[in-house]
């Protein structure tokens, strides 16, 4: 094959992992990978302050954080118009365990999850095999040890709500709310959120593990963007 004929397929290449890579209707914004921070604005995001206050949101760590912080433009007045509307924000388990470890306590309007009366939260084993299989699905493998632990903890938050929605007090979630697929989780982790459900192929994988280990099928998953934006990856209704 002479240089310029490889070239050209080399540039074939690319083009297709871009696409395969971009979100769709997203436009070709960057992504910070450590801490998921979108240049540019994806295309059909909405106003933070538009979000609805009718879902019941799960959040990863980073919101938390920069509720308590002020960090994330927008994301404190919104936390404060649903606490003030008598709603709550949940935390999985293992989001709790993390904030822990860090000796830090949960900001008001954040809950830790509860079980409903006489239910037993499933083996932890059985969680982290869960997570094993949608890394091997996805083809994580092969990312170096700290990269992995991070997407490691977005896996976990994924599966542990998906596992135990239908187990929660109802008066966290309700069985309306998981029938109505209410429930959605939030996350600021751009490049995360896109590494796991960027494409139809890759959001199918993980619902496919989620089912084959009979966990209920996946929640909403909602970015809330430093642009003071939110938008969906993957819209469960």
């Amino acid at each position: 094959m002479s240089c310029g004929r490889a070239s050209a397929v080399a540039r074939r290449v690319r083009c297709r992992l871009r696409t395969l890579w971009t979100v769709p209707g997203a436009n070709a914004a960057a992504a910070d990978a450590e801490t998921g921070a979108c240049v540019g604005v994806l295309y059909g995001s909405r106003p933070l302050p538009t979000m609805s206050h009718d879902d019941v949101y799960v959040v990863n760590s980073t919101l938390a954080i920069g509720y308590q912080k002020g960090d994330i433009a927008g994301w404190a007045p919104w936390v404060d118009e649903h606490i003030r509307l008598g709603k709550r924000l949940l935390m999985m388990p293992g989001t709790v365990d993390d904030f822990a470890a860090k000796d830090a306590n949960l900001p008001a309007g954040f809950d830790a999850f509860r079980l409903r009366d006489g239910c037993t939260r499933p083996r932890q084993r059985d969680l982290s095999v869960a997570c094993d299989d949608v890394v091997s699905a996805l083809g994580f493998g092969h990312l170096e040890e700290r990269r992995a632990k991070k997407f490691r903890k977005s896996i976990e938050l994924f599966v542990e709500t998906s596992c135990l929605q239908r187990l929660a007090d109802p008066g966290q979630i309700s069985d309306d709310d998981v029938e109505a697929r209410r429930v959605v989780i939030v996350s600021q982790n751009f490049s995360h959120l896109k590494a796991l459900f960027g494409s139809p192929v890759k959001t199918r994988w993980v619902e496919h593990v989620l089912q084959s280990h009979g966990f209920d099928r996946l929640v909403t998953v909602r970015l809330v963007a430093r642009q003071q934006t939110w938008w969906d990856f993957y819209t469960a209704r």
